[in-house]
């Protein structure tokens, strides 16, 4: 009997102890998981993409690229990351959804149609997220076309990275008062073609401040230069 007690007192102490040491375990491995910085930059769950909206105002517009950094807690120094100019999720963007189509392509954003300052990034101590300023020029820019400026984080001073959120497509879209290729801009149309009555919906495209383009009676739009310049419309 006294053989018996003294066995279940050491199998009692041995289960304590090694209960104790998996929640040990468990405990570090939860703080590790959920204290750990991991940088990201902000953007759409599809392809990456961040949007911002460039009103024609005849005039440089500030937008912004941000990073975020992850954790349960803020970063008790400042953590800098480096982006650089990939082409690499551009491209599969394009081919992703077009295949081999051209054509349809999405298209970089022009050297001439924006500025990046400065290619870093700072989450200050105490923060959870950083941004470094876009200038953008719309001048010229076509509504017909989607622009992208395709980045990714180069360096992030030995911080892990979020895997599928280090890479940015910055879509640039276009806007004045009367049109946005944000938000489809329709207009209801009717009239007589060849003594007949017609009715549809037109898209309207911003062009600068003051002007849009619409096709011409019930021609369908199309992003092709010579359906363009055959049909369009411009209303000033």
């Amino acid at each position: 009997m006294k053989k018996f007690q003294q066995t279940f007192i050491w199998t009692a102490l041995t289960v304590f102890l090694a209960t104790g040491l998996f929640s040990c375990n468990d405990d570090a491995i939860y703080k590790k998981e959920m204290y750990k910085h991991v940088l990201a930059l902000v953007s759409s769950e599809n392809y990456n993409i961040f949007q911002e909206i460039v009103p024609l105002t005849d005039s440089v517009t500030d937008g912004y690229i941000a990073a975020s950094c992850g954790g349960t807690i803020a970063p008790d120094k400042d953590i800098t990351l480096t982006l650089s100019e990939d082409t690499d999720p551009f491209d599969f963007y394009n081919w992703s959804l077009f295949d081999a189509d051209e054509d349809q392509y999405a298209q970089l954003l022009p050297k001439s149609a924006y500025k990046i300052d400065s290619y870093q990034i700072t989450i200050h101590k105490g923060e959870r997220s950083g941004r470094t300023e876009v200038k953008i020029d719309p001048a010229g820019l076509s509504p017909d076309s989607t622009y992208f400026i395709a980045l990714k984080i180069d360096s992030s001073a030995d911080y892990e990275m979020n895997d599928e959120k280090n890479t940015i497509l910055y879509q640039v879209l276009l806007e004045n008062k009367y049109a946005s290729q944000a938000d489809q801009t329709l207009y209801q149309m009717s009239g007589l073609i060849d003594s007949v009555v017609t009715a549809g919906t037109v898209k309207m495209l911003p062009l600068s401040k003051n002007r849009v383009r619409i096709m011409a009676g019930t021609v369908a739009f199309q992003a092709n230069v010579d359906v363009i310049n055959k049909n369009a419309i411009i209303l000033e």
